[in-house]
């Protein structure tokens, strides 16, 4: 991978043929549609280019942190393995429509995760990418509580229906809102976020294993596939990414 000046990234790529086709469209619309063009050209299409083009040199720096962190790694081999293709353009897609910084972090990850050996299989991918887009910010951030703090977490089960009415929920609303300050006022939201994950599969207090009887927890605790989850949208070339933010 060359190291092309900043200023020298490819502008026109990604999103151009949208662009292209929108203005067709518009320009076939009777009598108004050359105004809606010139009106796309003017209000919609800067800001949309700007957060390509950040989201382009986001991947480019990432990809230049893993060539120089590991020696064997090459940006244009990893552009000849059609998984990586696809999960580029699986994130790009979600990266151009999301503006919150923990989504396009994560989704950078798992570019950047999907370039590697241990990258997971191609169905798991196609799942975390969506994950990463498709969940709020509030999700991400309170899966990763439960995986930094299981401790504190109180005694819940949340596949009881009243869960919510158990008095230890007041401890968790207490955790979450000591750990995201944002959250506080929202205490609905942010339980409906909890039982969002545990509907997912990413929260749970039962932990099943093939051929033997299942684990129970008496505190909600991540799934196995909500640990790997979390793996993949870890960037694998700075060690503590979330202080930077």
């Amino acid at each position: 991978m060359s190291d092309k000046p900043d200023d020298q990234l490819p502008k026109k790529r990604l999103g151009d043929v949208e662009h292209t086709a929108i203005k067709t469209l518009a320009a076939l619309i009777p009598y108004v549609g050359g105004s809606l063009a010139e009106l796309f050209n003017y209000l919609v299409a800067p800001p949309i280019e700007k957060r390509r083009d950040q989201w382009l040199k986001s991947l480019y720096d990432g990809l230049k942190g893993l060539e120089q962190k590991y020696e064997q790694f090459e940006t244009g081999a990893a552009f000849e393995n059609e998984e990586f293709v696809t999960t580029f353009l699986q994130a790009t897609r979600h990266a151009l429509v999301n503006h919150e910084k923990e989504n396009l972090r994560a989704l950078r990850n798992t570019v950047l995760n999907s370039a590697l050996s241990s990258a997971p299989s191609e169905v798991r991918q196609k799942i975390f990418v969506d994950w990463a887009g498709e969940l709020t910010a509030w999700h991400i951030r309170i899966l990763k509580l439960f995986a930094d703090e299981p401790s504190r977490i109180p005694e819940i089960h949340l596949s009881d229906s009243s869960w919510q009415m158990n008095i230890a929920a007041d401890r968790l609303a207490s955790l979450i809102e000591e750990r995201y300050p944002e959250t506080r006022g929202n205490y609905h939201l942010y339980m409906q976020i909890v039982g969002d994950l545990n509907s997912k599969g990413l929260l749970t207090n039962l932990l099943p294993e093939k051929g033997m009887a299942s684990r129970i927890e008496h505190r909600p605790v991540l799934s196995p596939i909500a640990e790997d989850f979390l793996g993949f949208i870890t960037s694998p070339i700075e060690e503590d990414e979330e202080s930077k933010a």
